[in-house]
């Protein structure tokens, strides 16, 4: 229903501007501050009117162009790669190919060579397809600063807040304004709302689209910021559990090491080593491989790739809970200092419960298990396949 408003009320409001103000929207092309929606119904009482659509213009940056090799079954065909503010796209000089991708989804479908002598430096994933291509340095920096700028306009759009009010009016919030306008109560809790940043749908729908309007409050849930004027206990809670699970697994990440060296050094060395090539692995994606193969000739025959699940897992089994309790006794003692929503309801004692009783009758439990029975289990057990 807000969907069919916004559209509803921008078709009005467009349709009141005259034939040259349309037009010269249409040739502007300012993404800035049309939507993609206004586009389209401009486009719509243009061809209404009669008028044939201009060419828009870019916005923000110049097109560019420039040629690359596709390496595909020994051969390098010639593509043209164009750069333009909303998308990339790569032409087929001979067979007539094209492939093109929406701004919004360049970051995650396209991937630089990490290979010391790569037979390639650029990996497109698009359409169920994968294409490789050699592009030159020059231009692969200029493709890397396009990529960067794309991606750093899509995580300032993560922040912006599409609102939409009872009489069908939209205005875009940062969490800053929007958070102001709800303690002021001029935003209410059940008012309609998205995160203003196109996502590119899964099928076969290719074209982006804006994500499905839900409420404020819902949306609170999943931004700390927001929700701290509804829900301040539980809010906390949540955030210092997150803090918890990452120092859980960094202290047990510690022990396993001392517990390694007091077996053997070259196991200790090896599973460092481990480590380390998972930690680098977004920038050295075969560092795992060298790891593994360093592993096996040294003579370790334990699996430390499944030894690093489970140090995470016991970390974030005994770190989560502490970090929940810890957060409920911060929130319990900030929130009186805290803004607070105008229609924000008590929490009651359901965070006390969930976020303080029940984790630290879980850790005692746990850590109980855990010293008197599971950690001896795996000592003897390591001790015996060094």
């Amino acid at each position: 229903m807000a969907t069919i408003q916004l559209a509803e009320q921008i078709c009005e409001n467009m349709k009141q501007k005259s034939t040259a103000e349309l037009l010269e929207i249409w040739k502007e092309n300012n993404t800035e501050e049309w939507s993609r929606e206004a586009f389209e119904v401009v486009r719509q009482i243009l061809f209404e009117r009669g008028e044939t659509l201009p060419s828009q213009g870019l916005t923000g940056e110049t097109a560019v162009s420039f040629e690359v090799k596709r390496v595909a079954f020994a051969s390098r065909q010639k593509w043209v790669i164009y750069l333009s503010p909303n998308s990339i796209k790569f032409s087929d000089q001979e067979g007539g190919e094209a492939v093109e991708i929406p701004r919004c989804d360049a970051d995650a479908s396209l991937k630089f060579s990490t290979s010391f002598i790569p037979r390639y430096s650029l990996i497109v994933g698009h359409g169920g397809k994968t294409y490789y291509f050699d592009v030159e340095r020059g231009d692969l920096s200029r493709l890397r600063a396009w990529l960067q700028r794309a991606k750093a306009e899509k995580e300032v759009k993560k922040t912006e807040i599409e609102v939409c009010f009872p009489d069908g009016g939209i205005k875009v919030y940062e969490i800053g304004e929007l958070r102001d306008d709800i303690v002021k109560g001029n935003v209410k809790k059940d008012y309609k709302c998205r995160p203003n940043v196109l996502v590119q749908p899964k099928g076969k729908e290719k074209e982006p689209k804006k994500p499905d309007w839900t409420t404020i409050e819902k949306l609170s849930n999943s931004n700390f910021e927001l929700q701290v004027l509804y829900k301040p206990l539980w809010a906390y809670a949540m955030k210092f559990c997150w803090y918890g699970v990452t120092v859980g697994a960094a202290l047990k990440a510690l022990d396993t090491t001392f517990l390694f060296a007091g077996i053997d050094s070259t196991l200790c060395l090896t599973w460092l080593i481990v480590v380390g090539s998972l930690l680098v692995g977004r920038w050295f994606p075969w560092a795992w491989i060298v790891a593994l193969i360093i592993s096996w000739k040294s003579g370790v025959r334990i699996n430390l790739f499944l030894s690093v699940f489970v140090v995470g897992f016991i970390g974030a089994i005994f770190g989560g809970p502490v970090g929940m309790a810890i957060g409920t006794i911060v929130g319990h003692f900030k929130q009186k200092g805290l803004p607070k929503a105008q229609d924000a309801v008590s929490e009651g004692n359901r965070p006390y419960i969930l976020g303080l009783l029940i984790p630290l009758v879980w850790f005692v439990g746990a850590m109980s298990f855990y010293l008197f029975w599971l950690n001896p289990k795996i000592f003897e057990w390591v001790s015996k396949n060094p």
